[in-house]
């Protein structure tokens, strides 16, 4: 399969939205995430929320008729936003101190299932933590995405908190982190 990476201006996201949404539709509602139709439309307009933040950055995979086959986003990690405040409110200070000081958070990455396995995730998870000027990145998922955890540990990612749950919610995920600038 041939593809290619590229990163996203605003425009050219705008031009791609709906494109993003299908792929996160596709990714997110099978299992383990089950997410509902009423959480892909949540993204959709999360997703204009995240184009506003401090050091957006969005890099999608598209094949030679340029249908997009994955995307990976993210952005500055500062206080105020409602994950930022979450995770760090509830790690140990010093280890908050420490992922938070000068982060950036990957929001999400996701690749349609016919195109997984071919390293477009990989790929797409390089490229968007290419030459950022932050010294972490932090990401949570889910206990359930092995496919996932394992492409982040390949990639010098460290379980920060393997049991994190948010306040009001049943269900652990795994936070991560990674010391950015590194092979």
């Amino acid at each position: 399969m041939s593809f290619e990476i590229v990163l996203l201006t605003q425009q050219e996201l705008k031009a791609a939205e709906d494109q993003i949404v299908a792929v996160y539709r596709a990714v997110f509602t099978q299992p383990p995430y089950d997410e509902s139709e009423e959480d892909v439309l949540g993204f959709r307009e999360t997703l204009g929320q995240y184009v506003l933040r401090s050091g957006f950055r969005c890099v999608v995979a598209r094949d030679n008729a340029r249908s997009i086959l994955g995307f990976a986003c993210g952005y500055a990690s500062e206080p105020g936003f409602w994950w930022h405040d979450a995770v760090k409110s509830q790690l140990d200070p010093d280890v908050a101190t420490l992922w938070f000081a000068s982060g950036f958070e990957v929001a999400e990455l996701a690749v349609i299932p016919k195109a997984q396995g071919k390293g477009i995730g990989g790929q797409l998870h390089d490229r968007l933590l290419h030459k950022l000027p932050y010294q972490t990145a932090l990401l949570q998922t889910s206990k359930d995405a092995l496919v996932s955890f394992n492409m982040y540990r390949k990639r010098n990612w460290l379980v920060i908190e393997p049991e994190f749950k948010f306040l009001g919610s049943d269900e652990a995920c795994i936070i991560m982190g990674r010391y950015l600038n590194i092979n």
